[in-house]
């Protein structure tokens, strides 16, 4: 994507975001910010929970490597690139190349990129499973109007879709069919070609990608699990600023919000940082849960402020990382 293209993308989302401000009423939204913006060390709090499960998730996979790194530098690992993420404005996908580089001391550069790439499509589909099941309730709690009901569809085809090519995915490898896309591409279909004598590396890449899933589906299914867990811990955030807005304890709110206005955002991913669709997002959801747009609007404010606490702190531990080359010893554990 084009430096101009991006700029264009990166207005747009920031007009919408102000529009949607601007008719909330900023002195609402900055008196909510005064009152409950303590609500942001909670939130955070959350966060590192969920890193923690998908560490966890990380590492399984990771076990059927010839080495990988102990539990807790894992851990830094996963929550510096989400963190990485956060701050980067490339479909959130910034921090995975910080993930690859962080690996390749005990995978090696090619293991290394699989294993990212791996990682992702598990990741995703844990989603999309999350969000399919968060319809449940959303079709008994949302009321039946048009906005309401075109959101339920789009959100089941837009899940089942992506669910559905994920599964594919872990069943036939991603990096191969990749190059075979680009070269059905007319604009593109060039740099396929510069591509090509790649191919045997990205099959082998591949090979690695499918090998948990048809070799190790107990591994696999732990993994996913690990990983689902984290999703279902994710929408305590919202428990946490309802709580604050005085809005009681609402558990089942909190999930559906997240699923829906999750898939919002997944829909609108090339505006950078997600900027205007997680507040449009937030501010149709609320609206349809009945707890007040503006409400939507602190929410997206203080997520947005906990992404810069997260993203600061992914720095830092990238920085505190450093360039790190395992001893023998850890290499010799992780080989264990």
């Amino acid at each position: 994507m084009s430096v101009g293209l991006r700029v264009v993308l990166f207005l747009i989302g920031l007009g919408l975001a102000t529009l949607i401000v601007a008719h909330v009423g900023p002195s609402v939204v900055l008196a909510q910010l005064v009152t409950a913006g303590w609500l942001m060390l909670p939130a955070s709090i959350v966060w590192g929970i969920v890193y923690t499960f998908n560490a966890a998730a990380s590492y399984t996979m990771l076990g059927l490597e010839p080495a990988r790194p102990g539990f807790l530098r894992t851990w830094v690992i996963t929550a510096a690139s989400f963190g990485i993420n956060y701050i980067t404005p490339v479909a959130g996908l910034g921090g995975e190349g910080y993930r690859a580089f962080a690996l390749v001391p005990w995978l090696g550069r090619q293991r290394a990129v699989g294993a990212v790439v791996q990682y992702r499509l598990l990741h995703s589909l844990a989603h999309m499973v999350f969000v399919l099941l968060a319809l449940i309730p959303a079709a008994f709690m949302l009321p039946r109007t048009a906005p309401a009901i075109a959101l339920l569809l789009l959100t089941a085809l837009f899940g089942i879709g992506v669910g559905w090519f994920l599964v594919r995915r872990h069943h036939e490898g991603i990096l191969e069919a990749g190059l075979d896309l680009l070269l059905l591409i007319p604009l593109i279909r060039r740099l396929g070609r510069r591509l090509e004598h790649k191919r045997p590396m990205l099959r082998e890449m591949d090979d690695q990608i499918t090998t948990l899933y048809h070799e190790h589906p107990g591994r696999f299914w732990r993994a996913f699990g690990l990983e689902f867990l984290s999703r279902c811990v994710m929408p305590f955030e919202l428990v946490v600023l309802f709580w604050g807005l005085g809005l009681g304890i609402r558990i089942p709110e909190a999930f559906i919000a997240f699923a829906l206005t999750t898939t919002v955002s997944n829909l609108l991913f090339f505006l950078p940082m997600e900027l205007g669709a997680r507040e449009g997002g937030l501010y149709l959801v609320f609206g349809l849960l009945g707890l007040g747009a503006e409400h939507g609007v602190f929410v997206a404010v203080v997520t947005r402020l906990r992404e810069l606490v997260w993203g600061v702190m992914g720095l830092m531990m990238l920085w505190l990382h450093g360039d790190h080359v395992p001893r023998q010893e850890e290499l010799e554990a992780g080989a264990q």
